[in-house]
Parts: structure tokens; sequence; C-alpha cells
């Protein structure tokens, strides 16, 4: 999965082939940590957000953002809908040069992570709006160089999220390419080179696998 997008940004590579995503803690931000994070206009709440720094981060240096948005919660495939045990970004990055930002949908009752669709979409929108530039700001994240992805509910949230209004556009359009696992595995299997146009008022993006020797 990290391929594809470390080929499309730019970003050379090398991982171990079995990855484990670390578990989410409380600790300070730090190299190879995924911490939780909350913002502090949900101060005595359980909304929150998950942060995790690349094996490589130094202060100072500017990395490259994948946010992942996650599925629903679907107890028959053992998912959770939770951010704490959202798996996408880490294997997209491979642990190693990106910054992986989980972002919330936020419950209507504005207390705690929703785990089933967008809870209040606004909210859910506001949060990532408030949340990616002070992350960026804090940890060298870099705004043009920026990946939207998710997995089922999240792959729709890159674009129903990701693109609601001209402020979030701008945050999505930096890096147009909003995928799901199921997506990008049936790539990898069949591309050698992508062609991709993005249309942001209409879908968000058409991807193209183009076969050749």
């Amino acid at each position: 999965m990290f391929f594809l997008a470390a080929v499309a940004l730019g970003v050379e590579i090398c991982v171990a082939s079995d990855l484990v995503t670390p578990p989410m803690t409380h600790e300070a931000p730090a190299a190879g940590k995924r911490v939780w994070q909350q913002s502090p206009e949900y101060h005595g709440t359980d909304v929150y957000h998950s942060l995790y720094l690349p094996e490589n981060w130094v202060p100072g240096d500017k990395y490259p953002v994948l946010v992942e948005y996650t599925g629903n919660k679907f107890p028959p495939g053992n998912g959770s809908g939770e951010v704490r045990d959202a798996n996408l970004g880490y294997g997209i990055s491979g642990g190693t040069q990106f910054i992986w930002v989980v972002m919330p949908s936020i419950a209507v009752d504005g207390k705690k992570n929703a785990v089933m669709w967008w809870g209040n979409r606004e909210a859910t929108i506001q949060y990532c709006k408030q949340n990616i530039g002070r992350i960026c700001h804090a940890f060298g994240g870099d705004l043009d160089n920026l990946l939207v992805c998710g997995f089922s509910r999240g792959a729709i949230a890159t674009s129903y999220i990701g693109l609601a209004d001209d402020e979030m556009l701008f945050i999505a359009m930096h890096f147009p390419i909003n995928l799901n696992w199921q997506s990008i595995q049936a790539m990898l299997h069949s591309m050698v080179s992508v062609e991709i146009q993005f249309d942001h008022r209409r879908f968000g993006v058409y991807i193209h696998s183009i076969n050749g020797d």
C-alpha cells in the first residue's frame, strides 16, 4: 500500500514486509510514537484524534501528511470504527517518512467520536480544519504534500468531508487521491504507472491504471 503514496509524493521509503501498527498511547509526541491528542475545543469530552510521527522524524524538517478517516463499526469484520484502531495510514507509509493523523467523526452530542457514519457532519469538518494546521505547524507537516485516505466510511469521507467546502478543499486538494484498501490493492496488482486527474467539483478524483512493459 505504501508504494502508491511514496511514488505519487516522490518519497523513497524502505520497510519490513510485515508491519505492526503501534498502539496509541498517552505519551508526548515523538518519532515512532502514535499518541492520543485532543483539540482544546473538546477539552472535557471523549473526542480525540491520533498522531503518529515517522521513525525518521526530526524537529524542524518537513514531512508529507496522511490524514485518515476510519470505517464504520462492523463487528462481523472486527471493525470498531474507533480512531485508536486505524491501520490504513500506517500501512500506506510503512511507519516512515509520513506524518499520520487519524481524524474523528464527531458524535451528535459533541462528547465522543462517532463510530457509525458522520455524527455531526459540520463539527467533523470543523475539527479537521482546526487541527490539521495546528499539527502541521507544530510537527513539520507539509500542507503542499497531503493525502486524505480512508477505508469504507473513511473512503467516502475523503470526498463527503474532505471536499465539503472551499476551506476543506484547500486542505484536501494538495494531494487529490482518495482511496480505500481494496482500491489500492487492486491497483498495485495491475499497474505499471498511474495517471491521476482531479476534478474536485464533481467526484474528487479519477484514477487510471496504465499497463505496459
